[in-house]
């Protein structure tokens, strides 16, 4: 009985980390890999969930799950009206913020 409680609460725990939304690229005129990070330039299109990150280049790190964003950084959200404009961008995917 212990080892099945064991095993649900694996079992959710891992469903529960695998349910977190990546920054994913919808678009970039280039792409480069530098260490653990992505380098796109050109018009870069960023997707996670119902936001979209415009801008013109950025970096995104696969593994924190995390970006920067430089040049006419624009954050639009479908769910909150959210429409943002700044020059310079942090965005940490893991808790959804965004630092301008």
């Amino acid at each position: 009985m212990r080892r099945l409680t064991f095993y649900f609460i694996l079992l959710i725990t891992c469903s529960a980390a695998l349910g977190q939304t990546r920054v994913t690229l919808k678009t970039a005129g280039t792409l480069s890999k530098v260490g653990n990070e992505q380098k796109m330039k050109d018009s870069v299109i960023l997707v996670q969930g119902n936001t979209t990150i415009f801008c013109d280049s950025a970096f995104v790190n696969m593994l924190t799950n995390s970006a920067r964003a430089f040049g006419h950084v624009r954050i639009l959200d479908q769910v909150d009206p959210i429409d943002i404009e700044s020059d310079y961008l942090e965005y940490d995917g893991n808790r959804r913020i965004a630092k301008l």
